[in-house]
């Protein structure tokens, strides 16, 4: 993902210019691409990719480590937990000991208050999760909400637009659309 903004900041885009929005893992992805400096993950000689105006995460990822063990899944999810850890295997590399720092909900809030006043983090983020979701516990949202609660300059806000299975949002994109408005908006009220 840093690499893709690396080469969309070459072609303009702007500080402030775009909403960041990712679902399931890509809610992760665009979570960690703005939340951490490209060097967190070895990657210092990328710039800084462009600030977006928001951050909106639709049914994500948030606690790597916590999708892979019984006490992190809900038990109406723990069935997965051997699917989980597979898949984030290859999603996210074998090294478990590596997943905590490719984590948003582990992230430290003062870092992300710094990369706020810095101009490198936005400061809103809305988390959008569907309670039906059979695939992604709400503890994921939870989780991270408990983190970036403690971000000083972030303005944290629910979407309350996601409804159905974890692929919903995509199958209807109505739902995504109106997720999309709510952040304008919220962006508007904070003009």
């Amino acid at each position: 993902m840093l690499h893709g903004l690396a080469l969309l900041g070459s072609l303009g885009l702007a500080d402030g210019s775009y909403i960041l929005s990712g679902h399931s893992c890509g809610a992760c992805l665009a979570l960690q691409s703005v939340l951490q400096p490209p060097r967190h993950y070895g990657l210092g000689h990328l710039a800084e990719p462009p600030c977006p105006a928001a951050l909106l995460g639709l049914n994500g990822l948030y606690d790597l480590p916590a999708l892979a063990t019984a006490d992190g899944l809900a038990p109406f999810h723990a069935h997965l937990r051997e699917d989980y850890e597979r898949f984030l295997s290859r999603a996210f590399g074998t090294d478990k000991d590596a997943w905590p720092d490719g984590s948003p909900a582990g992230f430290d809030p003062a870092s992300i208050a710094r990369r706020i006043r810095e101009g490198n983090a936005p400061r809103l983020v809305v988390l959008d999760q569907s309670t039906e979701d059979q695939l992604v516990p709400m503890a994921q949202r939870e989780r991270l909400t408990a983190t970036l609660a403690k971000a000083a300059g972030l303005r944290l806000a629910q979407g309350q637009r996601l409804t159905g299975n974890h692929a919903a949002p995509w199958e209807e994109g109505i739902m995504i659309y109106q997720s999309l408005l709510d952040t304008l908006q919220l962006l508007r009220e904070d003009q």
